[in-house]
């Protein structure tokens, strides 16, 4: 299993290099926050993200454990798979 290459940057930084793109930005940039840091992380945009979402919550009968958010470009691709954390 390849680990990603981890670089530290504001969100206007890497907002700019998924605006550059792979080959402008010396890479594909992708940004992964996991195990509910969103709401740490990045709390400017954390007010945007509802706590749940109301179809989710109905289907499992609770509400999340955990919010994360994957963003990328059209470069940056995952295959489809579930992260278990427990």
């Amino acid at each position: 299993f390849g680990k990603p290459e981890e670089r530290e940057m504001t969100f206007a930084q890497f907002a700019d290099a998924l605006r550059k793109g792979a080959h402008g930005a010396g890479g594909v940039h992708y940004l992964s926050l996991q195990d509910g840091n969103l709401r740490a992380q990045h709390a400017p945009i954390a007010a945007d993200v509802p706590a749940a979402v109301g179809w989710f919550a109905d289907a499992v009968g609770c509400a999340p454990d955990a919010i994360n958010l994957w963003v990328g470009d059209s470069d940056a691709v995952s295959s489809v798979h579930a992260d278990h954390y427990e």
